[in-house]
């Protein structure tokens, strides 16, 4: 605001655009130091707005952006989030493939057509929510107890992912953790990893890699398995796959046409109240695994809830 009125000034007198000159390079140490300052602090949103404004100042130096480039977290980075205590992975900016290949047999109409989508870059919980996750919103008052959960009330299950929440559960969570609910385009993006096929590792189903129907592979539990028993995809990411299925923030639609290309959740309504579902993303501990593909979707009404969905959490 200094720098403005300066600049005014200096149009109808000299001695103003000296002064000018003068304070600039004082002003952008300032705004280097702030955002070093921010950056060592963990809170990239104020060092991004300090080095933005230096950019602004001095759009030739090439310190602003190479600053800025600094801030943006590595693909699979790690961060814990105070409000919750829980681990989140980020995902990058990128483009991200959306929908069954064409020809997939596995596939059905709802995943179809598939479309390309630039993604804004975002952090993923690595793990569901657990029970004992869950179980902290509840003792704040933020969170109701789940309504379908054999598990939730047993002690020797405090790592397994909370089921039996609804999607209006899910958003509770959420919003006391300070977070959102993933968009329907983020928890694919998320799951596929930088890959196109069927599963995060490949277009062969392998039962030694996520947990789903039956016992076999690496799968030795009957039912759901506590967070992270299985090998995290490329990026980090526990789960996307088999143990849970997950709700996201998006209204269901029967197909992908309508999807919006750039991330953002899909929350346009169609029909009757009485048909408005909410999106369910991937497959559960009872699925097989052909139904536990990256680009299965399903759905439930927001206030109902089933013993094999559960949730994760996103951040911007």
């Amino acid at each position: 605001a200094i720098l403005s009125g300066l600049d005014q000034a200096a149009a109808v007198n000299s001695r103003c655009l000296r002064r000018r000159l003068e304070i600039a390079p004082r002003v952008a140490d300032a705004l280097f130091a702030c955002g070093q300052r921010a950056a060592d602090e963990g809170d990239r949103a104020r060092a991004a707005g300090c080095f933005e404004a230096g950019l602004e100042l001095e759009p030739a130096n090439g310190r602003w952006r190479r600053s800025l480039t600094s801030l943006v977290p590595r693909t699979g980075e790690l961060r814990t989030t105070p409000a919750d205590g829980r681990t989140m992975v980020w995902v990058p900016t990128g483009s991200c493939r959306v929908g069954a290949s064409e020809g997939d047999r596995l596939a059905v109409p709802a995943e179809f057509p598939p479309s390309e989508h630039a993604v804004r870059g975002f952090w993923i919980d690595r793990d569901e929510v657990s029970n004992d996750d869950y179980q902290r919103c509840v003792a704040a008052g933020a969170c109701s107890a789940p309504r379908q959960s054999a598990a939730y009330g047993d002690p020797n299950r405090g790592r397994y992912p909370v089921l039996g929440v609804s999607w209006l559960q899910a958003r509770e969570y959420a919003q006391w953790a300070g977070k959102r609910l993933p968009t329907e385009v983020e928890w694919e993006c998320a799951a596929r990893a930088g890959g196109r096929e069927r599963f995060p590792w490949g277009d062969r189903w392998d039962p030694s890699l996520a947990n789903a129907l039956g016992v076999e592979g690496g799968d030795r539990w009957g039912a759901e398995a506590p967070v992270g028993s299985f090998p995290p995809n490329a990026w980090g990411v526990n789960d996307l796959i088999g143990n849970a299925s997950e709700w996201v923030q998006d209204v269901y639609h029967s197909n992908l046409a309508g999807i919006p290309r750039d991330g953002r959740a899909w929350e346009q309504e169609t029909g009757p109240i009485a048909e408005r579902e909410r999106v369910v993303r991937g497959g559960s501990h009872a699925d097989p695994g052909a139904r536990q593909r990256v680009s299965r979707r399903s759905s439930r009404h927001p206030d109902e809830p089933h013993r094999t969905v559960g949730f994760r959490c996103a951040a911007d």
